[in-house]
């Protein structure tokens, strides 16, 4: 979210307050020839608008829904599942402080379903960014709980949401979704340049040092900082899937990979894992509808399921 837009909005706060201002003033003048009753409940009914409009103007913050998706078309479904009946946690718009909260009831939420949220752990978003700590409060909690992150196709995710996507245990973004980047920046101007340059300076390290910080504990590799300095502020770039993935900006967190390839090998055996892989492998160049892969392998160890 850029400070031009912020302007915008409030500008546009001060002009539809006048106008309710003015709406109510002409409902009051009319008070005269009514009666007690009538009186107190345009009163009440007043306070109400007021209080509707003031949220609906101000708010500004991010829309954070749960959706339990369709497990019982899943339960018997043979072949790829459609991504709707998935569950899903959705981040959509400007992120701003006291998402993370937002964020924490969803997850309270998703996690209450047991079973149906454990078949797909998975945030959803689509959002041009917003504020920063916010952003790596609801990526640290994404990270706590193991969460995979997505970027479907059509949707965007830049600046801080590029944050949250880090957090995911697993990062993917489809061939039409767009991830894009541009460099920090004090949204307080006057406050970032009242202590002269050599102060910004010291400032402005500070924060690229939490970037860094941060993305490093997610994982994430220096270059992803690197790409995002050389960006201008005012602009958004969009990056390609070979460059996100060669800084693991996509793919998967290689401790939790490494987790649950050894709970697997441990419930299942080696030998079933082995199998497994080849054949996630296969489907992955052939598509999981083909039957190729299942010719090629043959039938997996016995024991296996």
């Amino acid at each position: 979210m850029f400070a031009s837009s912020s302007l915008l909005k409030i500008k546009e706060t001060e002009i539809w307050f006048q106008l309710i201002r003015q709406d109510a003033q002409d409902m009051l003048r009319l008070c005269h020839l009514l009666s007690l009753d009538a009186k107190r409940e345009i009163i009440v009914k007043l306070l109400v608008f007021f209080l509707l409009m003031t949220s609906a103007i101000t708010a500004n913050s991010a829309e954070i829904v749960f959706y339990r998706g369709s497990p019982e078309k899943i339960a018997n479904y043979v072949g790829m599942i459609p991504f709707d009946w998935l569950p899903r946690i959705l981040i959509r718009g400007d992120i701003s402080p006291g998402d993370e909260n937002a964020f924490e009831s969803a997850l309270d939420r998703a996690e209450s379903t047991g079973s149906v949220w454990a078949f797909n752990r998975s945030v959803r978003l689509d959002s041009y960014g917003g504020d920063v700590a916010t952003a790596m409060l609801i990526a640290d909690q994404i990270r706590k709980h193991r969460v995979s992150t997505i970027v479907m196709d059509g949707s965007n995710c830049a600046s801080a949401c590029i944050l949250i996507l880090a957090g995911g245990t697993s990062r993917v973004a489809q061939d039409q979704a767009r991830l894009g980047l541009h460099r920090p920046y004090f949204s307080n101007t006057a406050s970032a340049t009242k202590g002269g340059y050599e102060q910004f300076k010291i400032e402005y390290d500070a924060v690229l040092s939490r970037y860094r910080a941060f993305l490093s504990r997610m994982g994430i590799g220096n270059d992803l900082v690197e790409a995002m300095m050389l960006i201008p502020s005012n602009e958004i770039r969009w990056i390609d899937r070979s460059f996100a993935l060669q800084v693991n900006l996509l793919g998967d967190d290689p401790a939790d990979a490494e987790w649950q390839r050894a709970k697997r090998i441990e419930q299942k055996g080696e030998a079933c894992v082995k199998f497994d892989d080849q054949l996630l492998s296969c489907y992955s160049k052939f598509g999981f509808d083909s039957d190729y892969c299942h010719q090629l392998l043959g039938p997996p160890p016995r024991g296996c399921m």
